[in-house]
């Protein structure tokens, strides 16, 4: 048979031949091994929510879930912005602007937490009820009043297409009783 000095000749042979045969990932401006990485500037769905004292809690959920794998899913360069502005000089606009970088690794293995959903969150502290219109990254996406329990999602596509997200809503209150709940 073999000697014990062409064993580890062979077994090194069978392992450069076979590695000859796997092809290598592809890699390019939005890949790297293993990961693909994707630049999210405001798509995605976006919730607001009328919340105690007349204030407005904005939820951003770039991937469209609440919960995603914190081994697969990793997050960059994270920012979401509400600010109020003035409408044809006679009453207020929410602008949302949102950007995130997210990084899916093709990792064989996922924890079982829901950190990695990369959502974030603003809120606008206003007084006085009222109507508002609601503008994401320029484009009006409909309005809302700042009653509490008053709720608006819509998902934006990177086309820009937008899309009424109403079977969010029960999941996006319960996160709001959550966050009041944790005080956040």
């Amino acid at each position: 048979m073999f000697s014990r000095q062409t064993m580890p000749v062979l077994l090194l042979g069978a392992c450069a031949t076979l590695a000859a045969c796997v092809p290598n990932p592809p890699v390019g401006d939005n890949q790297t091994p293993g990961n693909t990485t994707q630049n999210l500037s405001n798509s995605g769905t976006l919730c607001l929510v009328g919340v105690a004292d007349d204030d407005i809690k904005v939820y951003y959920l770039p991937i469209g879930t609440s919960c995603a794998s914190s081994s697969l899913n990793r997050w960059n360069n994270s920012r979401l912005t509400a600010v109020l502005a003035p409408q044809g000089g006679r009453e207020e606009a929410i602008l949302i602007d949102s950007f995130t970088t997210h990084i899916r690794s093709n990792s064989p293995v996922a924890t079982a937490d829901c950190a990695g959903a990369g959502i974030q969150t603003a809120q606008l502290d206003l007084s006085g009820t009222r109507g508002f219109e609601v503008f994401w990254g320029g484009r009006r996406i409909g309005g809302i009043a700042n009653t509490p329990g008053a709720i608006r999602c819509n998902k934006v596509d990177a086309s820009g297409n937008i899309t009424p997200a109403p079977e969010l809503h029960e999941e996006i209150r319960s996160m709001v009783q959550m966050d009041a709940f944790m005080g956040r």
